[in-house]
């Protein structure tokens, strides 16, 4: 059975909302430029320096 994926949102009042499921979200890239209202190169470049610092892990 193929399971409905979920997404964090924030609306125009700025309110977050975050699954309580955490372990069904998944974003595409589109998706979370979309969630911070930047480009795919910002958004690649801040994971980037994100893995730099050691903030984040390379998965797989």
């Amino acid at each position: 059975m193929k399971r409905e994926r979920d997404i964090i949102t924030i609306d125009e009042y700025g309110k977050v909302t975050i699954p309580t499921d955490i372990g069904a979200t998944a974003m595409t890239e589109w998706e979370l430029c979309n969630l911070f209202g930047i480009t795919a190169l910002t958004f690649r470049t801040a994971i980037k320096a994100l893995c730099k610092s050691g903030v984040l892990k390379k998965y797989g």
